[in-house]
């Protein structure tokens, strides 16, 4: 890493958080700045397939993330832990390795379920403000649906809902990166993969509150703010390493895991459906969304393939 020779263990450590932070903060702050020059709305672009490609692309990227990632990432973490600390039978073993993977993803999920409920009776937002009628279909909301632009913070928030994840994990691959000494591992890949689909999310809640009204100022200033949450988690992850690195990874293994449940279940509700009614266009503009996302898959998987698994 940057700061490998310090002898003092935590100053070192932190001082490379601190240059990584820098580049990850600084890399959406020039990607805003870039989008702050345009000066149509993204739903004004030719026919307002360019939305419906990125949702496409981002959505491919992130059930990868979930699951070829997150999830498969905490599965390998379990087996070794279940391998190698657990004087269990083989049955057992293969017993405690699905309480894991199985409790780990139900409480992900819960928490994406339960965090929209709350927020929805929390907030009494309205979303469908200029409708009749109101049913559970409430509770089942993309951002096309909403005519309240207040309302689109929901979607929003369970967009970021896994930030914590996030950062716990970004922290976590700079501390394997320090630990090891190395300049270049395949933790690199994991950084530039995490980098990658959260400038994606950024876009997307950027582009979402232009659309519903936001001034580019404030878009920007609220993307940013929501941004900058992942700092405190990206410190957690990193100085938390050295504990559950060994005999409590499978800490690091259900932490994996809910967090890829909890992007699973994002992508499915809220990012499908702000393309899949692209099957009622022209055959043009539908093959090429399905392109886009295959090709998203595709990438997504070749990057995380780099990544070997550390313990």
């Amino acid at each position: 890493m940057f700061f490998a020779s310090i002898k003092n263990g935590n100053l070192s450590l932190f001082l490379n958080l601190v240059v990584y932070i820098s580049i990850i903060v600084a890399l959406p702050l020039v990607m805003l700045g870039i989008f702050a020059l345009f000066k149509n709305k993204p739903n004004q672009s030719k026919n307002g397939n360019g939305l419906v490609y990125m949702y496409s692309f981002s959505t491919g990227m992130f059930l990868m993330i979930g699951t070829f990632g997150f999830m498969r990432e905490g599965y390998e973490i379990a087996k070794v832990f279940t391998h190698s600390y657990l004087n269990f039978s083989e049955i057992g073993r293969t017993a405690v390795l699905s309480a894991i993977m199985g409790v780990s993803c139900l409480i992900g999920l819960a928490i994406a379920i339960g965090g929209r409920y709350i927020f929805i009776k929390a907030s009494k937002t309205d979303p469908h403000k200029e409708h009749i009628e109101h049913s559970h279909s409430d509770h089942l909301i993309s951002f096309k649906d909403i005519d309240n632009p207040k309302a689109a913070w929901l979607a929003i928030i369970m967009l970021l809902s896994h930030r914590i994840v996030d950062g716990f994990f970004i922290g976590y691959a700079v501390f394997r990166i320090w630990y090891a000494n190395n300049t270049f591992s395949s933790s690199i890949v994991l950084l530039i993969t995490f980098t990658i689909h959260i400038l994606i999310e950024m876009a997307i809640v950027y582009f979402r509150q232009i659309q519903y009204g936001e001034k580019k100022s404030k878009a920007i200033l609220y993307n940013f703010l929501t941004f900058l949450l992942i700092i405190p988690f990206i410190f957690i992850g990193a100085y938390s390493g050295i504990v559950i690195s060994t005999n409590l990874s499978w800490i690091q293994s259900a932490l994996l895991t809910m967090g890829g449940a909890i992007i699973v279940f994002t992508s499915v509700f809220e990012l499908v459906p702000e393309f899949i009614h692209i099957r009622n266009k022209d055959l043009k503009t539908l093959y090429i969304t399905l392109s886009v996302f295959a090709l998203s898959i595709a990438f997504t998987i070749i990057l995380l393939s780099f990544h070997t698994h550390q313990y």
